[in-house]
């Protein structure tokens, strides 16, 4: 019983030096875990967002690309229009004006 008593403060010390050990360890290991972990959802994230944002380019590319095209077209056409006219002018003037030497 005495050996007990005697050794029994060094028992406790020794109990609370591992436990200390043990709550100083949790506590630097557990943020690190936690961190990695979410690091590895943002990366997970970022690589969906930039996979999206390379998605939206692309067809922001192909409708200007189109719209381009669409406009372009749309500009010969009035020019065509615009080019008839005139011929439809020239042709009226060029009438008029051998009218005009016609009566001279």
């Amino acid at each position: 019983m005495n050996f007990i008593q005697e050794n029994l403060p060094f028992v406790n010390s020794l109990i609370l030096l591992i436990s200390m050990i043990f709550v100083v360890y949790k506590t630097f290991s557990d943020p690190d875990i936690k961190n990695k972990e979410d690091l590895q959802i943002l990366e997970t994230r970022c690589q969906y967002k930039h996979e999206r944002l390379d998605e939206i380019l692309d067809d922001m590319r192909t409708s200007l690309k189109l719209l381009k095209e669409n406009d372009i077209k749309h500009i010969e056409q009035e020019i065509r229009i615009i080019s008839e006219r005139q011929n439809k002018i020239l042709t009226i003037l060029e009438y008029k004006g051998t009218l005009k030497e016609e009566e001279k």
